[in-house]
């Protein structure tokens, strides 16, 4: 219903943890319906994180069975035929030696999912993660990802350079010819708390610049936790406001530079 009164069409359909074969069909179907009523697009999915779903799994046998799931959960959503896949590169904690071995294992995941990708006319995008996940910086995400098929791209969030702010336009800007998506929104600049653009210590105007630069069009998408009204209340708010709020969001972000500077001024 909410998705009838904004101009925000676009979606990241996201299976974090994943539902039973029943229930993801049903989400594809109802997805597939409002698809084709021409209500929302879907742009991009999130393929499930939590869990036992990880691609850098250690034990060969246990990576394997990972790889035939991804591959099933990739199937079924291909009625939506979604473009983008965003994919976690690994669950944490992660211990330092053992990033070399994580990373073999990513990239042996990653191309064993190249031909569906490539298939369905998909790119898989791995996601930029915070504190100890494989892909925790630019740097070793441009490494893990060193000579994959074009397939192979990178879902940015700029959350989870965690007490790096200042690395997200530069980070954008060495993973360029890799950024198919990104995932916006703000922080305090120590880990990610997801909040709307404008809310925390990241510098958007040096992040859309990195981001207008970028060789192709990237998906944009918002990746925020909802406002709510206080626990106590114990109620849900319309979901259009949080429609509206996204709507406000890329106003600030198509505006960024510009707003930045008034609000300096106003600060003095």
């Amino acid at each position: 219903k909410a998705m009838t009164v904004t101009w925000l069409k676009s979606i990241e359909y996201s299976a974090g943890r994943c539902p039973t074969p029943e229930a993801l069909a049903a989400h594809v179907n109802e997805l597939l319906r409002l698809q084709n009523a021409g209500v929302l697009s879907v742009a991009s999915v999130h393929i499930p994180f939590f869990d036992d779903w990880t691609p850098a799994h250690l034990d060969p046998e246990q990576r394997r069975e990972r790889l035939g799931r991804y591959r099933a959960f990739m199937e079924a959503l291909r009625p939506l035929n979604p473009g983008n896949f965003t994919l976690h590169p690994s669950q944490e904690p992660n211990k330092p030696e053992d990033r070399p071995a994580l990373r073999a294992a990513l990239r042996e995941t990653l191309l064993g999912l190249v031909p569906v990708a490539r298939d369905m006319g998909a790119s898989i995008n791995v996601e930029i993660l915070p504190r100890t996940c494989m892909g925790n910086t630019a740097e070793e995400m441009a490494d893990m990802l060193d000579g994959m098929p074009a397939e192979v791209g990178v879902c940015f969030d700029v959350n989870h350079l965690c007490g790096h702010p200042e690395k997200i336009a530069p980070g954008i800007r060495l993973l360029a010819d890799r950024v198919r998506a990104l995932h916006l929104s703000d922080y305090d600049g120590v880990d990610e708390c997801h909040w709307h653009p404008g809310l925390g210590v990241i510098d958007w105007a040096a992040v859309m610049e990195a981001v207008d630069d970028l060789p192709r069009q990237p998906l944009l998408i918002f990746e925020i936790s909802p406002v709510t009204p206080p626990d106590w209340q114990c109620r849900t708010a319309d979901p259009s406001i949080r429609c509206h709020n996204f709507e406000r969001s890329a106003y600030f972000l198509e505006h960024a530079a510009e707003l930045q500077t008034a609000i300096a001024a106003f600060r003095g």
